[in-house]
């Protein structure tokens, strides 16, 4: 079945072949010929290079500030005016009462805001025009002219007798030099017929 199938495949397409050939015959010189013209299809690959965006991605790093609350304690130191007798070790002077400022520290929690740098690293897209190789391949008809000589020239006995003799080129012949293939009665002997003595 398959090698009835294939073989119609290659008779239509044989027969196309045929349909598509332009056959003429013709006369110049002398000589006729017979010139055939055949229009195959070959393919043909074109390489353009075209411009295209492609969107990639790129690392970057962004450094900020952020505002961070803390407690904390801190000193506070307050001066305040405190009584005290003077000139008690004068034997000579009654003593009496003076004011001086006297110094008194305390501890104080308090909330304050401090800024704390924070690197994060972001992907930032961008956009990039490449130049892209595209081949596209098509097939391109294509006219073959093939030219053949049928027959010879006529009325011309030298040119029928030339293409009727041709002369020996190379193979192999038999020399003038070379031996004959037996004994004669030139003297000629091979070294099988040698008698010794």
């Amino acid at each position: 079945m398959r090698t009835t199938l294939l073989g119609m495949v290659l008779v239509a397409v044989g027969a196309a072949a045929a349909a598509a050939d332009d056959v003429r015959v013709y006369e110049e010189g002398g000589v006729t010929y017979r010139e055939t013209r055949r229009t195959v299809k070959r393919p043909v690959s074109e390489t353009r290079i075209e411009e295209r965006d492609r969107t990639v991605y790129r690392r970057e790093c962004r450094t900020e500030c952020r505002d961070v609350h803390r407690d904390v304690l801190v000193p506070v130191t307050e001066y305040r005016w405190e009584a005290y007798w003077a000139g008690t070790w004068n034997p000579f002077a009654p003593p009496y009462l003076a004011q001086r400022l006297t110094p008194r520290t305390r501890w104080e929690r308090r909330t304050e805001t401090v800024q704390i740098p924070l690197t994060r690293t972001e992907l930032v897209p961008e956009t990039r025009t490449e130049r892209v190789p595209i081949v596209e391949r098509r097939m391109v008809e294509e006219e073959v002219v093939s030219r053949v000589a049928v027959s010879p020239r006529r009325g011309t006995a030298e040119s029928t007798a030339r293409l009727a003799t041709r002369e020996r080129i190379g193979g192999v012949g038999q020399l003038e030099s070379d031996p004959p293939r037996r004994a004669s009665d030139s003297g000629w002997r091979s070294a099988g017929e040698v008698r010794r003595r």
